[in-house]
């Protein structure tokens, strides 16, 4: 006796393939998507810990690795001068006295330049260090601009002084992180919302070694 069987027909098959087409197209876009998303989402967590660090290291100081660690940090903290200029973007900081008749011989400036990086610069005694880079952590490039950059050079005002000088500096970083380039078409406003992302850091630093 021959049992019937039951399958699958030639017909049945081919009219099959478009729909599992259609399934596999959509999962390639949801990955894709996801893909995206992932690396878009890792590259604004790291704007945001760059800058957090940059904000750190001026509320503190940076040390140049030649120079050393005895000469002490010189930043916000331990300031006890604070010169902003050049519109707003140079902030130079000296502190207490440290030898007799050296007045000059310490300083660190902070600069942003018009690239949108953030340099350092400083004098310790008879040593110094020109302008490192401590914004961005690398100056990697899509299309012309920096992947990371600061968007806005005025980043250093005096919120609060008295008649020695400042004793309260406000920071100001506006910083972006390019996805990638500008699509042929998009205007400056979709470019800015497609293809980049921006973070705001704003915070108030009191300068407590000010003296007369």
């Amino acid at each position: 006796m021959v049992k019937n069987q039951k399958g699958v027909s030639l017909v049945e098959l081919i009219a099959a393939i478009p729909l599992t087409v259609l399934v596999f197209v959509i999962l390639t876009m949801a990955v894709s998507s996801f893909v995206t998303t992932y690396k878009e989402t890792r590259l604004y967590l790291q704007l945001q810990d760059e800058l957090y660090n940059m904000v750190d290291l001026i509320r503190h100081g940076y040390i140049d690795e030649d120079i050393e660690a005895s000469e002490g940090l010189i930043g916000l903290m331990t300031a006890n001068k604070v010169e902003i200029s050049g519109g707003r973007n140079i902030m130079t900081l000296r502190p207490v006295i440290i030898a007799e008749g050296l007045p000059d011989a310490y300083k660190t400036t902070f600069y942003a330049d018009s690239d949108g990086r953030l340099l350092v610069s400083g004098q310790y005694g008879l040593n110094s260090f020109q302008e490192t880079q401590i914004f961005p952590s690398s100056n990697m490039r899509i299309g012309r601009e920096l992947q990371f950059r600061l968007i806005d050079q005025d980043v250093f005002t005096v919120t609060k002084r008295t008649t020695h000088g400042p004793i309260m500096v406000k920071l100001h970083f506006k910083g972006q992180v390019r996805f990638r380039e500008k699509e042929l078409g998009q205007n400056p406003l979709e470019d800015k919302k497609l293809n980049t992302r921006i973070v705001e850091y704003n915070t108030s630093v009191f300068v407590g070694n000010t003296k007369g």
